[in-house]
């Protein structure tokens, strides 16, 4: 509470003081007697300043101004240009050079010995039985059954709904479009162009020949021959007949039937035979060959050049500009209505029954047989045989070669170049001088 009182006091102590300085304009200092707001007392009017009116009064003045302008001076540029120098440098070559050599290897040969030996094999002899079994089927049954179901039925109502549309109109609209102007200039330039020349040259190379030898092997040949032997053969189920062609005859101690096959018996015999080997022999052959160089050539040749200046010019272009409209329309609205309606339907069930069948059932009776069986086994044989083989060896060479370099030099040019320089001109422009007279006999500017 204390310190609002003492801010209400302070505020009314400034509201004396500004009443008091307005009753009291003629004594105050002349920057602040032409201001219009004290005028407002009714106390003291004829010390006050009544407002003036300030009419402005221009007076033309001269001014220096810097303009830019545009000159092409001639300059002096260093340019960069490349000449052809035939230069020489020595590289070293390596090259394949071929020689014949001799090694030596071992060779496994083998040779064939036939042998003999009794094996002991299963035989299994079907047997067929019938057998019954059950099984389960699966029988359907049929039924009928009710129910209810639901159904949808559509209604279809009419409806006014509205929608925009948006109409089309064409406006014609003014700009400016940028034009571009070709401006074609002619100017002399060197270009280097690679000519072809074609040089003979001599080289050496390895040609690689197929040279016929005959040799030797030995192989194996079957001189065997075929002998009739008898075999057992399947029992006979209704006894032995001595009139069986394909029994061998019967009696109380053969009760097995034989009968007679031929059996191819082997006889390996080792050969000497004679062929014809194919081997690979090198030798060096020299030969010529031609060779595609390119050397440089400067030549010179006037290209054109194409530049393009811009320009502003005036157009006319049409804007389609769609517009919205609002219309109206009917239409149809479908919904559905469910109801419930009994109707019967048909299930299918299905049954087990329990039936029985007849199939048949085959096993075997294994029984055991000794043969006799030939074979053959390979015997080896090692032996040490010569060959020759083509060894290349690197051999370095050194070569003279002859190419053309380009040398950069730098050389002086004179080019024309625009550069923009400030000129002073002297304008005239205009300037307000007027001033403003209070009633008070003081003066102030008019504020132009």
């Amino acid at each position: 509470m204390k310190k609002l009182s003492f801010v209400i006091v302070a505020l009314t102590a400034m509201i004396g003081t500004q009443a008091s300085a307005g009753l009291f304009c003629g004594h105050a200092k002349k920057s602040k007697c032409c201001q219009p707001a004290p005028c407002v007392v009714e106390a003291a009017p004829a010390t006050c300043c009544a407002p003036v009116k300030c009419e402005p009064v221009y007076q033309e003045v001269e001014c220096t101004v810097m303009v830019p302008t545009w000159e092409t001076v001639t300059k002096t540029v260093h340019c960069t240009e490349y000449k052809p120098e035939e230069k020489t440098y020595t590289r070293t070559v390596h090259k394949m050079v071929p020689r014949m050599e001799k090694k030596t290897r071992e060779c496994t040969t083998y040779t064939t010995e036939t042998r003999t030996r009794e094996e002991t094999y299963t035989v299994c002899t079907p047997v067929t039985r019938e057998v019954t079994e059950k099984y389960m089927v699966a029988v359907p049954h049929t039924k009928t059954v009710k129910g209810t179901k639901t159904v949808c039925t559509p209604v279809w109502t009419q409806k006014e709904v509205e929608y925009c549309v948006m109409v089309p109109h064409t406006e014609t609209r003014k700009g400016t479009r940028v034009m571009c102007k070709p401006v074609t200039t002619e100017r002399e330039v060197e270009y280097c162009i690679m000519v072809p020349h074609t040089e003979t040259r001599t080289g050496t190379r390895v040609v690689t020949e197929c040279v016929a030898v005959p040799k030797t092997c030995t192989v194996c040949v079957d001189e065997g021959h075929w002998e009739e032997r008898q075999i057992a053969a399947k029992p006979c189920s209704t006894g032995c007949d001595p009139c069986d062609s394909k029994c061998g005859g019967c009696n109380s101690c053969a009760p097995v039937c034989t009968k007679v096959c031929k059996v191819w018996v082997p006889k390996i015999v080792t050969k000497e035979k004679e062929y014809t080997a194919y081997e690979q022999k090198c030798h060096t052959e020299t030969y010529e060959y031609e060779v595609t160089v390119c050397k440089p050539e400067m030549r010179k040749k006037t290209v054109q050049e194409c530049s393009y200046e811009t320009y502003e010019e005036p157009c006319e272009y049409q804007v389609t500009v769609c517009k919205p409209e609002m219309h109206k329309k009917t239409v149809k609205v479908c919904h559905y209505e469910e109801s419930q309606v009994e109707c019967e339907y048909e299930v299918c069930e299905w049954v087990c029954e329990e039936r029985e069948r007849t199939c048949s059932v085959t096993d075997y009776e294994t029984s055991e047989a000794t043969r006799t069986v030939e074979y053959c086994v390979a015997i080896p044989h090692t032996e040490t045989v010569e060959y020759e083989v083509c060894v290349y060896d690197c051999v370095a060479e050194d070569v003279t070669e002859t190419c053309t370099v380009m040398v950069p030099y730098t050389v002086e040019k004179q080019v024309e170049v625009k550069v923009c320089k400030m000129v002073p001109e002297t304008r005239t422009k205009k300037v307000c001088v007027s001033t403003c007279e209070s009633a008070c006999g003081h003066c102030s500017t008019c504020g132009h």
